[in-house]
Order: structure tokens, then C-alpha cells, then sequence
């Protein structure tokens, strides 16, 4: 059956339900763009392994292979909008990184829990960013590159490069993927989907209900 058609909506709170086929990744438009060591900025969707992108704190890592892809599924990403009138597009289940006033520090939350009013990292500046709006937007195509930090800084925000499970979780799991990337993520241009590993990653996260999904 056809994905239904959804038009943009503006919401103060995120109450994020998604229609599409692939509503359990999590991944950003391939529109969205990194820095690259010219100073120059690129889209996701060109990005080749082994290229260098900002990844935080100044750092620029290579592209270690793709989490997940796709290049024309229709996907409904969230788009936040910050009072440096600029925004950031991702799926609901990925994760980024966020300033707690509460805590004083940073932290990490999933962007289909964010609300307006939370703070975000605009990395390219060093603000702290607060989110003015969030609405949905649809794309076709989604792209989850991965780095060795496990950290990208997508639209000038610092972002994780996981989604469905807490950072420091993702990180710690994906060590040999992230050793051996060639081994378990694979180099080829035309992939298409998630490699064996991270199928198998994903599948005990259903299994044991400790994998966080779209919904």
C-alpha cells in the first residue's frame, strides 16, 4: 500500500507518530549537511567512507561506513527550529545532545522527546540553542553515516550517530563495528539497509523491548 500523504504541522510538544515503512530508524535527510576540513559544508547524501567531517570540539574524523541507509524511502523526519533561526531535521528515535539547566551539564535524549523550550548544542557556534518550534517534514531518503567518536555535527548541531538506544549503550556495542568497520558495515556505494551486525544489534533490542522505536 501507498505511505499516506502528511503535511507539515506545527506542534509546541512533540507528540511524534510516524506512518511510513520506516518508522523504526533513525536517521537524518540526505539534504541535512556536515562541515568538512575546507570549511566547506556537504550534503549527507554525498558523503563518501572515508571522508572527514566535524564531529565536535573541533575534530574531524572519517566516515566509517553507513549505519543504515536508504536513498529514496519515503521517511518523516522532525524538523527543530532554534532562536538562532536556524533547524535541524532527524527521525524521532535518534538521539542528540542536549543542555540540562536542571543538571548543569550535558545530556542526551531522543528528538521525539524534545519539547520547545528544551536547549540544544549548536556546535558551529558554541551556543546553546533553544528550540521555537518543531514540525514534521517528509523526505525521501535517510542516511546514518557512523565515526569512530560516535558524534557528528549535522546543520551545525552536535548529534549522536546512534538512534533506538541511549548514546553511551549504542557506543559500547558498536565497539567492533567501529574497530572493523570495513568487516562488519561493509564499503560498498550502493548499499542499501543495515549490514549483518547491526540487523543482529537491532533484533535483540525487539527481542528484549529495550530498543526504542518511532512510536
Amino acid at each position: 500500500s501507498k505511505n499516506p500523504v502528511v503535511t507539515p504541522q506545527t506542534i509546541t510538544k512533540v507528540e511524534y507518530r510516524t506512518k511510513y515503512i520506516y518508522r523504526d530508524r533513525g536517521c537524518f535527510p540526505g539534504t541535512s549537511l556536515v562541515n568538512i576540513p575546507s570549511g566547506a559544508q556537504m550534503k549527507i547524501q554525498d558523503l563518501q567512507i572515508g571522508d572527514l567531517v566535524l564531529t565536535g570540539s573541533g575534530h574531524f574524523l572519517p566516515i566509517l561506513g553507513w549505519l543504515d541507509v536508504s536513498k529514496d524511502a519515503t521517511t518523516s523526519f522532525l524538523n527543530l527550529h532554534t532562536n538562532l533561526s536556524s533547524s535541524l531535521s532527524l527521525t524521532g528515535s535518534h538521539v542528540l545532545f542536549t543542555y540540562s539547566n536542571k543538571e548543569g551539564r550535558l545530556t542526551t535524549n531522543y528528538a521525539k522527546d524534545l519539547a520547545v523550550g528544551d536547549i540544544i548544542i549548536h556546535e558551529d557556534t558554541g551556543n546553546k540553542a533553544e528550540i521555537t518550534k518543531i514540525h514534521t517534514k517528509v523526505e525521501n531518503g535517510f542516511y546514518n553515516p557512523l565515526t569512530f567518536s560516535g558524534t557528528l555535527v549535522v546543520d551545525g548541531y552536535l548529534v549522536s550517530a546512534y538512534a533506538s538506544y541511549p548514546h553511551h549503550v549504542a557506543h559500547a556495542a558498536l565497539l567492533p563495528v567501529r574497530t572493523f568497520p570495513s568487516l562488519f558495515l561493509g564499503n560498498s556505494p550502493t548499499q542499501e539497509g543495515v549490514g549483518a551486525f547491526v540487523w543482529f544489534i537491532k533484533t535483540l533490542g525487539n527481542l528484549f523491548n529495550i530498543r526504542v522505536a518511532e512510536t
